[in-house]
Parts: structure tokens; sequence; C-alpha cells
């Protein structure tokens, strides 16, 4: 299940609008509606099921971030000229992860090459984190994530927030910080 922002054209007062997206059980890259215009946010749900015999990441995938990067920022920029008014929210039961951006130059568009690298990428760390540990925690799952945003997706403003019921807060790869993952609360 899902819903995006649609952002109106600029100078025409009309509030943004909710789109709900029904997505079938397994969707994937290729899942979201074709019309993208003022298309600024994006809201969806990774559920405890998994999709070919494997086990559900409780975090943004790689075609989510090709998305926000793609299409999100793009559509924002155009409809409200910002990229901070874009973000991408995905729900789980192992916690809600939103992705922002914070600089006012793009960050570069990821390609379909870049995207089947981060995909294989991706599979390659989980794969690694499941087999290696027994007993995994959203907290091992958030440091996979958070090291494959900095060192793989790499795209400098990309930011990444866990959101609760009471705050947001700032998540990212730091092999200093507890578990390696900075944390920053904002109220």
């Amino acid at each position: 299940m899902g819903a995006y922002m649609r952002y109106p054209t600029a100078g025409t007062n009309i509030p943004p609008a909710f789109v709900d997206i029904d997505l079938p059980p397994c969707a994937t890259d290729g899942s979201l509606p074709n019309f993208e215009e003022g298309m600024g946010g994006l809201m969806h749900s990774h559920t405890n099921s998994a999709c070919n015999e494997g086990t559900p990441i409780k975090v943004p995938s790689p075609t989510d971030v090709q998305t926000f990067v793609n299409t999100l920022l793009r559509e924002s920029m155009q409809y409200t000229g910002s990229y901070h008014n874009a973000y991408s929210l995905v729900a789980t039961s192992g916690g809600n992860y939103m992705l922002m951006y914070n600089k006012t130059t793009p960050p570069g568009s990821i390609n379909y090459n870049e995207w089947a690298n981060l995909q294989a990428n991706y599979k390659k760390a989980f794969g690694n984190l499941l087999n290696d540990k027994e007993n995994i925690t959203q907290s091992d799952i958030e440091k996979v994530f958070t090291k494959f945003m900095k060192e793989l997706v790499n795209r400098l403003g990309i930011e990444i927030y866990r959101v609760t019921p009471s705050s947001i807060i700032k998540i990212e790869y730091d092999p200093t910080s507890p578990n390696s993952v900075k944390e920053t609360t904002y109220p």
C-alpha cells in the first residue's frame, strides 16, 4: 500500500494532493504510476511477507532510492522550486524511514546499470548479515543500510531519518558511533 503527494503547478494556490497507490504484493521497479508530474513525495509500506522466499528487509530498497533521486527530487524542484520538499517514506514493522535531501544542486541520477549494481550489492550486504548473525536486530539492519547509502549510493545531501510517533531521528553511518550509526534526534 502507498500514496504519493502530487504538487500543483507553482503559483496556482492549489494545495498538494495525495493519491493512493494500491500496489500488488511483491511490487518492484516499474510499479509506480506512469504519471509522474508533480510527484514530490512517496509513502509506502514494506510488509513482513517475503517475496521469492527471501527475508524482508525493513529499510528502503535500491528502487526506493532510485525513485527518490530520479523522480521525486526532479519533480519537487520543478513544482516547488526546491529539492527540500521531496521525500520518500517507507513504513515497516521494524521502523519507518524517510529519505530527504539537503542540498541546492541535484545529486545526479541513478541509471539502470548503477541501479542494478546497487541492487546486487544490497542483496549481498543483507545476505551477509543474515548469514553472519543468528539474531538480527533492526539496529543491525540500520548499520548495513546506512553504510550502503554512504559508501555505495554515495550522494552527498541524501539524509535518512527514522520516524517515530514522538520524534524524528537522523541516522548516518559513522564507524566511531555505537553500532556504527550516529543518531541526531529532532523534536
